[in-house]
């Protein structure tokens, strides 16, 4: 779906998909978790960002700008990222994290999704 319309239900929808499909990867603790989604119009470098409110209780953002102009795939991707924040030992980019998500670049048909995102690609971002 194209994101340049995204509302705050598509990016809840979103981190759903995510949530499933990080719960079929036996990530299991995952679906306890309560998400909160913002379309943040202040962050001038920032494409994304998942806070911990409380516990399993998290806050996920998503750069306004971005969404405006990034590929679908890339948005999916930083979502994607976001989530994976949300897992026990995840909130930095440490091993536990990578790890997680190679096992998701390994099995689902996302673009690696990595600890930082290469602004070249969304050329029209800057």
């Amino acid at each position: 779906k194209d994101t340049k319309n995204y509302t705050l239900a598509d990016i809840q929808a979103e981190i759903e998909e995510d949530v499933d499909i990080l719960w079929e990867l036996g990530y299991k603790e995952v679906k306890g978790n309560i998400y909160d989604c913002e379309i943040n119009n202040r962050a001038l470098r920032r494409l994304g960002r998942c806070t911990r409110l409380a516990p399993k209780w998290y806050s996920i953002s998503i750069n306004a700008k971005y969404l405006k102009l990034a590929e679908p795939k890339s948005v999916h991707n930083t979502i994607m990222h976001e989530v994976i924040h949300s897992l026990p030992g995840c909130m930095n980019h440490g091993s536990k994290w990578q790890k997680v998500a190679n096992n998701v670049n390994a099995h689902y048909n996302f673009s690696e999704i990595t600890r930082t995102h290469n602004l070249k690609e969304d050329k029209d971002y800057e």
